[in-house]
């Protein structure tokens, strides 16, 4: 029984997944065409995966594994620049801490690679953000998305 309501909704994402996949193509393309441009800017290397980064400060701490949590502090923005979440402005200036495994594949692939006290600009693609979800009011199906990702410490082990 539980196999094929598995197998039903599985179906059921695909077709969903299909019809968003037609009704929000510019945001998919605009963010294909965004990234392959972005990618031949000076200081903008790529990680394996195709998540895209620029350092602004380079940290030489340890690198945390993706079991790891971690405080960072971060920006997120549209491609278009609009500011849609921000945890100086959530959580009063303060970093937050996260699980990264829990986090969007974006993160986990950024992160994972970031020494402790690094700065990277990410730019991620859609794949890697919320592909074919909607994320609150500003992010759309398919969109990529700008992260501006501090490391700040790895929290010890409990």
């Amino acid at each position: 029984m539980e196999k094929g309501r598995s197998g039903i909704q599985q179906r059921v994402n695909a077709f969903r997944d299909k019809r968003l996949a037609v009704t929000f193509a510019a945001n998919k393309e605009a963010g294909e065409k965004f990234l392959a441009a972005n990618k031949t800017k000076e200081g903008v290397k790529e990680l394996p995966g195709g998540v895209q980064y620029k350092v602004i400060k380079e940290g030489n701490g340890p690198i945390p594994a993706d079991s790891s949590r971690v405080m960072v502090s971060y920006e997120g923005r549209t491609i278009e620049g609009k500011v849609f979440d921000s945890s100086d402005k959530n959580n009063d200036n303060n970093p937050v801490q996260i699980t990264i495994k829990d986090m969007i594949p974006g993160w986990i692939d950024a992160l994972t690679h970031m020494p402790v006290g690094s700065e990277w600009e990410i730019y991620v693609p859609q794949e890697k953000a919320y592909g074919a979800r909607e994320a609150g009011e500003d992010i759309k199906p398919f969109s990529a998305l700008i992260f501006k990702l501090k490391l700040v410490s790895i929290s010890p082990e409990k």
